[in-house]
């Protein structure tokens, strides 16, 4: 950091005594040639959490059209405080409001130390007449006793200092006055507001108060900046940034005072003025407070306190205690599909290739893939890719709800990692209000070990019918303190549109957590974009922070089916290809087993829904089902069950994965999932499968004794127990980390043939050596020669490292961090 020099430093402090408390820092800046916001401006206290306002303040401009007519705003003000209306008159800033009750209330006395402006407009000053006083105490901090009632309060920090509107003292015949300015932390709007101990006595503070003292746009905002804001997170957090203020001075050799507001006060400080100012953080001298060689520093938010840091410890950061939490980014979309989760593996990569500690989060994830953690819980797979990026393990807390549909009605519930219940849509919404507490802690879990949370939307924010009760979108970023990008994908059209009517449908409250956008898939020439940008930077008050590129490489672990679309697409058409047929069934999940498949040089994979599509394939794969006995039905309905048997008899191979290894057995029991009971399987294999209430979740590792002995992993998620009823097993697994599951050492099947297979086993493909001798068996069967040309490790690595790449070339990464008040 360029620092203030000695001749700079004199004239900087030569020039603040001459000035007015409020005009400080933004002439200093003109007057030593900074550029706007180079100071960090400590020494007007405002509320450092305040949410951005601008979306409210841009609806509202119209009202400058016409004059001021604050009858609306104070009827709303005054049902929030919970004082009669005519008791209460708004005014233009706290200033004003002192000044109108000093013109009736002339006498009076302050006990120093005490905001400077009181003692300014008493007429008569005596220690016989009524008290004036701040509360909480200015610059002191600290609130007043219950048994303490001044005439005339001053309440300007009240709200951040208990989290409550006020003491109520009007009540008992005082004079209260309010400052929303501080509060909104928009001092240029000037809002105040006076409540008077009567309204015979509010009547003639009107009289003398002149015409239009709140400006129209001030009126017209007040109800939805006051709707924005919830007074007891802001004093939350407040008192957790003034908590990491103290402990920085601390550090430093300084003595603040213990404090319940928005600001601390430090004696003895003429040295921490000097050195902050040379490092341009710029903080109030309290010699007006009757305070001589003491300062007043306003508590600053995260970005602010880094600053403060760096300025008192230039050499070496000081680490503050815990796990040095910087914050969390929630990334939101327009639409489903937007590119949220993979600009959260992106971002967690980038990180992670700084240094800092990042880990992911989605609260509520909604997902046809799930993955198992290396300690045994189900979350879903874009959240164990998310982890991989940011080069530690997943678990459970970065997906705390997980849901898992079973029907076109119903989803399985699943909570920290463990099936809880099964609902329908509309009764979940009534029930996931008690989920909540399991979404905060787990947050907090990881915000208490990691340095950064990237958290992930679902859908999209702006979904009025389910915003009451959200709990992954905007309203957790607001009980959590997060600030949020939105991303917009211009491949489905009107993304302006989308992303402006997006802070439009929102309320004051959650639009302000919103730092600024992403334009995610754009085809050809960005510039183009360029005018709409500038119209949405001006409109929102917000920036665009890049425009990324439409990415057409098929990445692996896609989200949900959407990632179907692209399977095969860019495979190889040779005719020695191996040709294989995965049967896309209605309720397929876990479909990234794949993911390895695609990628092969040597292979062809397509995804088929009727005969037609079948044609001759070398290897035919019945996937993973959400809904088995359902899914075989449906296989036999279209007529797939006879079609498999005559490709076997032309020497096809068959493989089923989990639910379609149960599919290929001779017996299905289950009276847990679909409540079917006993159906006939495709008996293809010598198994039977039971469905048992408790779910197996485990990371499992063996070797394939037919494919010589070559080492396999994988990871199993199912009810359905299966058991071989003779014949061959397909893999010899190691016991488990979690032995209380009930799981056999042995998993898989193979019929007498050596052309049908099956495994429980997701993410078999993943592992190089199994992929390539069990290929080369199917090509061998076929005729065909098979060699593997693909490190899937190195793929799924070098993918996201490209992402990351790509995410940085397109989008101002520093920028979009300190939007959010995160230092990287």
């Amino acid at each position: 950091m360029k620092t203030l020099g000695r001749i700079q430093l004199g004239e900087a402090k030569r020039f603040l005594s001459a000035r007015a408390h409020g005009d400080g820092a933004n002439a200093l800046e003109r007057f030593l040639g900074l550029d706007p916001g180079e100071l960090l401006d400590l020494s007007a206290s405002m509320n450092p959490v305040a949410p951005s306002y601008e979306v409210v303040l841009t609806r509202r401009l119209g009202s400058l059209k016409s004059y001021p007519d604050p009858k609306e705003a104070a009827a709303f003000l005054a049902g929030v405080l919970e004082v009669d209306a005519d008791q209460l008159i708004l005014s233009n800033g706290g200033a004003e409001a002192i000044a109108l009750v000093a013109q009736v209330v002339k006498a009076g006395h302050v006990r120093d130390p005490e905001f400077s402006l009181y003692r300014r407009h008493i007429t008569r000053y005596s220690q016989e007449g009524p008290w004036w006083a701040s509360n909480p105490n200015n610059p002191i901090g600290t609130l007043l006793e219950e048994n303490e009632v001044p005439f005339v309060i001053d309440e300007a920090f009240y709200q951040m200092a208990t989290g409550h509107w006020s003491r109520r003292d009007f009540e008992r015949g005082s004079f209260v006055v309010g400052s929303l300015t501080k509060l909104f932390a928009l001092p240029g709007l000037r809002m105040g507001y006076l409540i008077a101990p009567s309204s015979t006595v509010a009547a003639r503070l009107r009289r003398l108060q002149p015409q239009w003292a709140l400006n129209s746009l001030a009126a017209a905002a007040l109800p939805d900046l006051i709707s924005g804001i919830d007074l007891n997170e802001t004093h939350l957090a407040v008192s957790r940034l003034r908590g990491d203020l103290m402990s920085v001075l601390t550090t430093y050799g300084a003595s603040p005072r213990p404090s319940c507001a928005n600001y601390v006060f430090v004696p003895d400080a003429k040295d921490l003025f000097d050195r902050l100012l040379e490092r341009k953080v710029l903080v109030r001298d309290t010699h007006s407070f009757g305070l001589n060689g003491g300062v007043r520093i306003a508590v600053p938010d995260d970005k602010g306190l880094y600053q403060v840091e760096q300025a008192l410890f230039p050499k070496k950061l000081r680490k503050r205690s815990g796990a040095n939490f910087r914050g969390g980014l929630m990334v939101v979309g327009t639409t489903s599909d937007s590119g949220k989760s993979t600009l959260v593996t992106a971002l967690c990569r980038v990180l992670s290739d700084r240094g800092i500690a990042v880990a992911p989060f989605k609260a509520q994830n909604m997902s046809l893939n799930s993955s198992v953690t290396p300690a045994g819980y189900e979350i879903g797979r874009a959240q164990a890719r998310q982890a991989h990026a940011a080069r530690i393990d997943s678990e459970a807390a970065m997906n705390p709800i997980l849901l898992k549909p079973t029907s076109e009605m119903t989803s399985q519930v699943v909570v920290m990692g463990e099936p809880l219940f099964e609902t329908n849509a509309r009764d979940y919404q009534t029930k996931k209000s008690g989920l909540l507490a399991s979404v905060i802690e787990a947050y907090n879990d990881l915000a208490s070990r990691f340095e950064v949370v990237i958290l992930e939307g679902a859908g999209s924010p702006a979904e009025i019918n389910l915003i009451d009760n959200d709990l992954v979108n905007l309203g957790l970023a607001h009980k959590i303190n997060a600030r949020a990008l939105l991303v917009g994908d211009i491949d489905r059209g009107g993304v302006f549109a989308s992303l402006y009517g997006t802070l439009q449908i929102l309320s004051p409250k959650l639009s302000s957590l919103i730092c600024g956008f992403v334009i995610n898939k754009i085809r050809g020439d960005a510039t183009l974009l360029d005018s709409g940008i500038s119209q949405l930077e001006a409109l929102t008050k917000r920036p665009v922070f890049g425009v990324l590129p439409y990415l057409s490489e098929s990445l692996i672990d896609a989200e949900d089916s959407l990632g179907l679309s692209s399977y095969g697409a860019e495979q190889s058409s040779s005719r020695d290809a191996l040709d294989i047929a995965v049967i896309s069934l209605p309720r397929i999940s876990n479909f990234t087993d794949f993911d390895p498949l695609v990628n092969e040089p040597g292979c062809v994979l397509r995804m088929i829904a009727s005969l037609g599509q079948l044609g001759s394939p070398d290897l035919i794969i019945i996937p993973g089902s959400k809904s088995t006995i359902d899914d075989l039905n449906w296989l036999r309905r279209k007529g797939f069950d006879e079609a498999i048997t005559q490709h076997l008899a032309r020497g096809c191979i068959v493989l089923g994965i989990c639910g379609g290894y149960q599919i290929l057995g001779k017996e299905i029991n289950d009276e847990v999932e679909s409540k079917q009971g006993r159906v006939n399987g495709l008996g293809l294999l010598d198994v039977q499968t039971l469905f048992l209430d408790s779910k197996v979740t485990l990371r499992r590792s063996g070797v394939a004794p037919r494919f010589g002995q070559v080492p396999v992993s994988g990871y199993q998620i199912h009810k359905g127990r299966v058991t071989p009823q003779g014949g061959r097993t397909l893999f010899e697994l190691s016991n488990p980390s979690r032995t209380f599951q009930e799981v056999g050492l042995t998993d898989g099947a193979v019929d007498d043939a050596g052309q049908v297979f099956g495994t429980t086993l997701h993410g078999v493909f993943e592992n190089d050596e199994f992929r390539s001798v069990f290929l080369s068996t199917v090509g061998r069967a076929r005729s065909k020669s098979f060699e593997s040309r693909l490190n899937f490790a190195q793929l799924r690595e070098s993918q996201i490292d490209y992402l990351a790449k790509f995410v940085s070339k397109y989008i101002d990464i520093d920028a979009l961090f300190r939007a959010a008040s995160i230092n990287i």
